[in-house]
């Protein structure tokens, strides 16, 4: 779901013809974050209550995702938002 939102968000981007870096690195870091978001959002609140280490589980799961995300963000802004820099030039 994540991969699709993404996917979405980058095509979004295209589309709008916005070639900033910072725009592909939010994107990547939203998609990053997103499945421990979704799994914390999810969870059922008596499931939690009976093991609150997935509270910090989920947390370190956002933190590694947005900054994976973030990078993976960079490398999608060199693959793609540069070209669109470098053809209006």
């Amino acid at each position: 779901m994540a991969a699709l939102v993404g996917t979405g968000l980058v095509y979004l981007l295209i589309w709008r013809k916005i070639s900033r870096w910072w725009a592909y690195c939010l994107c990547g870091a939203f998609v990053g974050a997103f499945p421990g978001l979704f799994y914390a959002i999810a969870m059922p609140g008596e499931d939690l209550a009976k093991a609150p280490a997935f509270s910090a589980l989920f947390a370190v799961m956002m933190v590694a995702g947005f900054v994976w995300g973030t990078l993976v963000g960079l490398i999608t802004f060199g693959a793609v938002g540069r070209r669109q820099q470098l053809a209006r030039s």
